[in-house]
C-alpha cells in the first residue's frame, strides 16, 4: 500500500468499483488489513494490535460511501463470465 501514487489514476474506465481512484482502493486495502488483524486477534495479541495500528493510520472505512460497489450491467450479457458466453453461443438455438 506504501507505493501507491494517490495523485495518480489507475484503470480508469476499467475499474468499474472505484473507477481509478487510487486513494479509495488504498482506503479499502487498508480495511481489509483492519479485519485480518481482527481476526488474528485472539491468536497473536500484539501482531494484530500492530497491524490495526498500521491499517488505520493508512485510513479505513468511515463511511457507507467508502463501500466498494460493483454496479451491474443492464445488458443480459455484460456480467457473463466471458468464456461462458462462449460456450454457449457456440451450441446451434
Amino acid at each position: 500500500m506504501r507505493g501507491l501514487n494517490t495523485s495518480a489514476g489507475a484503470m480508469g474506465a476499467a475499474d468499474r468499483i472505484y473507477t481509478g481512484n487510487v486513494a479509495a482502493w488504498k482506503k479499502f486495502a487498508a480495511t481489509l488489513k483492519l479485519k485480518m488483524a481482527m481476526l488474528l486477534a485472539d491468536t497473536d495479541p500484539s501482531t494484530a494490535s500492530k497491524k490495526v495500528q498500521e491499517a488505520v493510520a493508512t485510513g479505513v472505512f468511515t463511511a457507507n460511501t467508502d463501500n466498494a460497489t460493483l454496479t451491474y450491467d443492464k445488458s443480459p450479457t455484460g456480467n457473463t463470465n466471458p468464456i461462458w458466453q462462449a460456450a454457449i453461443n457456440k451450441w446451434p438455438s
